[in-house]
């Protein structure tokens, strides 16, 4: 790798000087310094990888076909490639085995400015891009999109069933070289309290966390309290709900979170029986009216979720404040009875959490931001 960075590099450059001829090849090696320079950067600062997106998908129903959404790379040789719009890429009927999926930075041969009438109109370079599929990976540059291990050469193209451990005819998505996480994404997370309860324990326990995650660099977040659900809540990437005893919002409430979460918002429920000398089922009760007024789906936990493996690996939802608990999963929206805003408070039930608690609660706040934000 440092080899190749070292021939990249540009050992010299244009020197103006009055009365110099400015030809064509003259102007080019000029730009070609800078373009050369900042290869040179791209790939010493970030690496070859997918910056963004490039999410792939089997067709439904599965043919030999993936979808590919849009995204942004750097390929080998530090050169960016964007595809703006999804693409559909046919892998076809003439390959089998172990094959790679790639995609290839191109350039188109220069053209004239059509807006331009008169003689001497400027010639463009469009930068372009290639899909392209190979038995081996080639010394020219090149982003790995997918692998797939084909059974034969008519074998269907299916998505992982287990992402970690794709089976024949699966997409393997494990050697994309991911650069997303350099990016610690920034997000505002608001908290509000329903029922008889103050935010702030709960606010802190989040500060506690995001701090955590922040030292990760995985995220870069800030806490706000919300004092009331009837102002816009589209400011918050994130809207954290603790709930005490029964409950209930006003329909301007009701409206404004349906259309925070129409527009892409994340939920996060949990119940809270700090204060409360024996835990009732009141403020669950509460969660679920709620959920069925804004028409939200939840369902039980499977051991196959992706909020159990990325990033940190869980056998089952860890242990919160409350010892005992459950958590419901939805499109974009959690809920839990475990109280886990206590736990990253440092508080625990009837004891002090362990240190092994602790730092399992927040592995766990992590998987959730991480399942949100993804």
């Amino acid at each position: 790798m440092l080899d190749e960075l070292f021939k990249m590099f540009p050992t010299k450059r244009i020197h103006p000087v009055d009365g110099m001829a400015i030809t064509a090849k003259v102007w080019d090696d000029a730009h070609e310094y800078h373009r050369q320079y900042q290869r040179f950067f791209t790939l010493l600062r970030e690496g070859s990888g997918i910056l963004s997106g490039f999410e792939i998908i089997a067709n439904d129903p599965p043919d030999t076909a993936v979808y590919i959404l849009p995204g942004i790379a750097v390929d080998t040789w530090g050169q960016t490639v964007v595809v703006p719009e999804p693409r559909t890429y046919d892998v076809g009927t003439t390959v089998e085995g172990l094959i790679y999926i790639l995609l290839i930075y191109s350039e188109s041969p220069p053209q004239p400015d059509p807006t331009y009438d008169q003689e001497g109109a400027p010639f463009y370079v469009h930068a372009a891009y290639t899909i392209t599929t190979t038995k081996e990976l080639p010394d020219t540059p090149y982003v790995e999109l997918a692998r797939i291990r084909r059974e034969n050469r008519t074998s269907l193209i299916h998505n992982a069933k287990i992402v970690d451990l794709p089976a024949l005819n699966e997409i393997d998505l494990r050697f994309q070289r991911d650069l997303r996480n350099e990016w610690a994404p920034m997000a505002t997370i608001g908290v509000h309290c329903l029922g008889n309860i103050e935010n702030e324990q709960h606010v802190q326990g989040l500060v506690n966390l995001v701090k955590a995650l922040f030292y990760d660099k995985r995220y870069d977040m800030e806490v706000d309290h919300v004092k009331s659900l009837d102002n816009n809540l589209n400011d918050y990437e994130i809207i954290y709900l603790a709930g005490h005893g029964s409950f209930s919002i006003t329909k301007q409430q009701m409206t404004n979170l349906y259309e925070y979460l129409q527009h892409g918002g994340k939920l996060i429920a949990e119940t809270y029986h700090r204060d409360a000398p024996t835990i009732t089922s009141d403020a669950e009760n509460s969660f679920m009216d709620l959920f069925d007024s804004l028409n939200i789906k939840l369902e039980k936990l499977t051991p196959s979720h992706s909020i159990l493996h990325k990033p940190y690996l869980f056998a089952e939802a860890p242990v919160g404040y409350e010892p005992m608990g459950k958590v419901l999963i939805g499109n974009k929206v959690i809920f839990s009875t475990y109280d886990y805003a206590g736990l990253w408070h440092g508080q625990q039930r009837k004891t002090n959490p362990s240190r092994t608690d602790i730092r399992s609660a927040i592995e766990w706040g992590n998987n959730i931001f991480t399942f949100l934000m993804s």
